[in-house]
């Protein structure tokens, strides 16, 4: 188990515990999505969201892969993989970090082309001071927040 905060955690609470990319996963899906050791898996990931202090923290990388794996690994759609982050947004038990971006960055994941992970990347730029986001990503390149760095 990891530190406990000695008495007051910088960020409000006691105890505070976060989530990797596996158990949040196992908790969301069917366990055939995830392997034969699923089941288990599952069954733990159900206990920890059932028993653990609140909030649950979700960084924004786990958020971002969790994205990626629905679309990429179980087929689901852009608006299933955005009721996931609304719902994750709007629950009193889940911590997610600077929540204006994450909706910014699902506003325009889900009215334009690119991964969740670019849009993401271009909003948490923007909070930054960048004017854009340089990629070769065409797709990611449609969105204001970005420029497509070309060859010439």
């Amino acid at each position: 188990m990891g530190q406990r905060c000695p008495l007051v955690c910088k960020h409000r609470y006691l105890v505070k515990r976060g989530v990797d990319t596996n158990v949040l996963l196992r908790w969301l899906v069917a366990d055939s999505l995830v392997g034969d050791d699923a089941p288990a898996q599952k069954r733990a990931a159900e206990r920890f969201f059932g028993e653990a202090p609140r909030p649950i923290v979700i960084n924004h990388i786990v958020l971002a892969e969790t994205i990626w794996v629905l679309q990429n690994r179980a087929g689901r759609k852009k608006a299933v993989a955005g009721d996931v982050v609304n719902a994750l947004l709007k629950s009193a038990d889940v911590e997610i970090d600077q929540h204006e971006i994450v909706e910014a960055a699902l506003a325009n994941f889900l009215g334009s082309s690119g991964d969740f992970a670019d849009h993401l990347i271009g909003e948490l730029n923007a909070e930054f001071g960048c004017i854009d986001t340089v990629t070769f990503d065409k797709a990611a390149a449609k969105s204001s927040r970005f420029t497509l760095l070309t060859e010439s």
